[in-house]
């Protein structure tokens, strides 16, 4: 299932328990936060909503500002998070 801007940030709380926020870092770049995570913008982020992909209640993936990045709640509750790459950023888009 996948959510989209508003309704993902009611269903990135109701699962890891923190509302996603908005920030900038010291050196002025967008991020967003989701408890102690932080995911900086690598495009141009504008403030948007994040969308987010679920899994399973324990997996969910979340996409914002040109990056997605996979949580994962282990067995004690805590939720970890890799970043997914983008095989094709930086190259062509189309194949012919």
């Amino acid at each position: 299932m996948g959510e989209a801007h508003p309704e993902s940030i009611a269903r990135i709380k109701e699962l890891t328990g923190h509302k996603p926020r908005h920030g900038t870092t010291p050196d002025g770049r967008q991020c967003l936060h989701i408890g102690d995570l932080m995911i900086v913008a690598t495009e141009f982020a504008l403030w948007s909503d994040p969308s987010v992909w679920e899994y399973s209640d324990d997996i969910i993936a979340v996409s914002w500002g040109g990056n997605t990045v996979r949580m994962q709640r282990d067995h004690d509750g805590a939720w970890t998070a890799n970043i997914i790459p983008d095989p094709l950023r930086g190259k062509a888009r189309f194949v012919i």
